[in-house]
């Protein structure tokens, strides 16, 4: 078996003669907000020197663009659901299972949505860039440096390639 990401890292840095510790706090199916909010509430605690964030394409698909079963009438039930989507690792967990439920019963519904959400007028992409804003901010107020790894994301091309320069130009923003 392969060794996960933070293994083959601290393999490298000791090639080189120096000894690091490499905590993995990526979270399966988490968007950019919410990595934002994991450094904010538990990894900054650990003093980092360097913020590595392994970002995918996908990281700018929002929480949720739909109200769901509970409307705007819901008051403290939708502030509730709002905060488990952003806290609970059982909610990242099943999220990805119910969307997919959710998906095929109306297919033609997210196959016009979901593309749209990664241009640069969408806005999953306008939050993730606000995301990635915030976490180099938070890593610089703590005296950690913030490095954007930028992974390709292959399954389910269809023909049509994503605008890799929108991912570009905001890793050169930020990160520079």
């Amino acid at each position: 078996a392969e060794a996960a990401f933070p293994d083959q890292l601290e393999s490298l840095f000791a090639a080189e003669g120096k000894s690091v510790e490499v905590l993995n706090a990526g979270v399966r199916g988490y968007n950019t907000l919410q990595e934002y909010l994991l450094l904010k509430e538990v990894g900054i605690k650990y003093h980092p020197d360097l913020v590595i964030l392994a970002y995918v394409s996908n990281d700018a698909e929002p929480l949720s663009r739909q109200s769901g079963l509970l409307g705007k009438q819901g008051g403290f039930l939708v502030d509730f659901k709002n905060f488990i989507k952003e806290h609970s690792y059982l909610y990242a967990f099943f999220r990805k299972k119910l969307e997919v439920m959710r998906h095929r019963v109306t297919p033609h519904e997210f196959a016009e949505t979901y593309d749209d959400q990664f241009t640069s007028r969408g806005e999953g992409w306008k939050a993730s860039v606000r995301a990635l804003g915030d976490i180099k901010s938070l890593a610089a107020e703590n005296g950690a440096r913030f490095l954007m790894a930028v992974l390709p994301r292959l399954e389910g091309l269809r023909g049509e390639a994503l605008d890799v320069s929108l991912v570009i130009s905001v890793r050169h923003r930020l990160v520079a």
